[in-house]
């Protein structure tokens, strides 16, 4: 009920569709709520419009593997073009690969979050559908420490937020915090 609005952006309206079609169970409806504007272009090009700067509270981004197209999902400008359209509270979040089998992907990505936003950080979720377990998920903020906030101020905001979720809870929220050695090695590698 807090959310006023998400933008969604999809460069290919086909992506769109077949989530439509076969993902129900995991849009749950969305694509039917007013709030969602479903926006079909470049990500690259939609963050650096003058009216995405200072706009969004969250930014999360769901990209490829950084070849080919996507590679600009995975430059500077793209990051400091995200940190410009946060809002000074905001977070932005980045898909960074499965970090046993793509460890240069988040070596490389700390440093240039690190340009773009004043806090940066690595949290870990586990996606069945990835071989090697974990995907990192790299996140930067110019204002907010992610993983600073007290455990219980969490498990109250869960509770009163009566959304239902199957992975999701306050203890999943505090052990995606808990990067084992390998993970502190590479950030520490980075520079981070």
């Amino acid at each position: 009920p807090s959310m006023s609005q998400v933008d969604m952006v999809e460069i290919d309206p086909r992506v769109i569709a077949v989530c439509k079609e076969h993902l129900v169970q995991t849009h749950n409806g969305a694509f039917d709520n007013p709030r969602l504007k479903v926006r079909v272009t470049d990500g690259a090009a939609f963050v650096r419009e003058p009216s995405s700067v200072g706009k969004f509270d969250i930014i999360a981004a769901d990209r490829p593997d950084p070849v080919g197209p996507a590679k600009v999902l995975f430059m500077d400008e793209f990051y400091s073009s995200i940190s410009k359209a946060l809002k000074p509270h905001g977070i932005a979040l980045f898909q960074t690969g499965v970090p046993h089998f793509q460890q240069s992907e988040l070596c490389e990505t700390l440093p240039q979050l690190q340009r773009a936003f004043r806090h940066v950080g690595v949290v870990l979720s586990v996606v069945p559908t990835y071989i090697g377990g974990f995907m990192a998920l790299t996140w930067g903020s110019n204002d907010t420490r992610l993983g600073d906030a007290p455990y219980e101020a969490i498990g109250k905001a869960y509770q009163a937020s009566g959304i239902k979720t199957d992975y999701y809870n306050p203890e999943i929220h505090k052990a995606s915090f808990a990067l084992p050695n390998w993970i502190k090695r590479l950030m520490h590698e980075a520079g981070t």
